[in-house]
């Protein structure tokens, strides 16, 4: 294919993209924004002075449909946080959320018995297929995630920051208008996620505009801004290797090197950064 219709094509795949989600959004759904740069290396055959390899940062993000919409007209108790006469209560769980915690756990415990030791697969008769609670019908549906174009910016300075707000303003404000609730645009509030640095930055940047003069100047429609913990999992599972994955084990019975053998990964080297997908797999 040539350029042209490349570029026509990703724009029509795009627009259908921003179609659908305002589909969702004309529906009364509500959602976030999850974002987190994007680092491309391009590496060049033929180096020389005017011609060396390349490296591209940029942002990607997507906007995910809350399953559960928030009930704005529950009246929000304000919690005293005073430092000085700290309400504990407020922080320890009662007796009723106690027991809903214990229950849990014994359905998720009933199910690793019933499905690695023998003598307890009779478990998965009797353990329910789904905990009771009382959004079940809402988590019971799947995922809605809208990829949003890239951009070109990054997040390293301000600057970027800055321009990757300014998308996501102009963004919401013209979804929020095609989807018939421009009247919401004066009082909305939109979660934006990333992770530790990319929240750290964006709030920075939000601060730059604190003494604009319009609601979409100063940002106040991105809000609050979200910690993900897109690498805990990550960094989990980079630690399980380096305590328990030992390559020079493969004749031990029961490693993790032993296991990598037996179903043939060989991929699996202990770097878990380089190839996340795979150790999700293999743990």
């Amino acid at each position: 294919m040539s350029d042209s219709s490349k570029i026509n094509l990703i724009k029509e795949f795009g627009g259908d993209l921003e179609e659908n989600l305002i589909k969702d959004l004309a529906r009364g759904k509500t959602g976030k924004f999850n974002g987190d740069n994007l680092d491309i290396r391009v590496n060049t055959n033929d180096i020389r002075m005017s011609n060396r390899n390349k490296d591209y940062h940029f942002f990607a993000s997507n906007f995910v449909i809350d399953r559960v919409i928030p009930d704005v007209s529950v009246e929000q108790v304000p919690v005293d946080l005073d430092a000085s006469t700290p309400c504990v209560d407020k922080f320890v769980p009662n007796d009723s959320e106690i027991s809903i915690y214990k229950d849990t756990l014994k359905v998720l415990l009933g199910r690793v018995m019933a499905e690695h030791i023998s003598g307890f697969t009779w478990f998965s008769k009797v353990i329910p297929d789904h905990i009771h609670h009382i959004y079940e019908e809402e988590m019971a549906q799947p995922s809605k995630v809208h990829s949003l174009p890239l951009s070109l910016n990054n997040e390293c300075s301000y600057e970027g920051c800055l321009h990757i707000l300014q998308e996501y303003t102009e963004m919401i404000n013209r979804w929020y208008r095609k989807a018939g609730r421009v009247n919401e645009l004066d009082k909305l509030q939109v979660p934006v996620g990333g992770d530790q640095l990319t929240r750290v930055r964006f709030q920075g940047a939000k601060s730059l505009r604190a003494g604009c003069h319009t609601y979409q100047e100063r940002f106040e429609q991105l809000h609050p801004m979200i910690i993900e913990l897109f690498h805990t999992l990550q960094d989990f599972l980079e630690k399980m290797c380096k305590k328990f994955l030992k390559l020079n084990d493969g004749r031990d019975e029961g490693t993790l090197a032993h296991i990598k053998i037996n179903i043939q990964r060989c991929n699996v080297n202990g770097n878990v950064k380089s190839r996340f997908k795979v150790y999700l797999l293999f743990n």
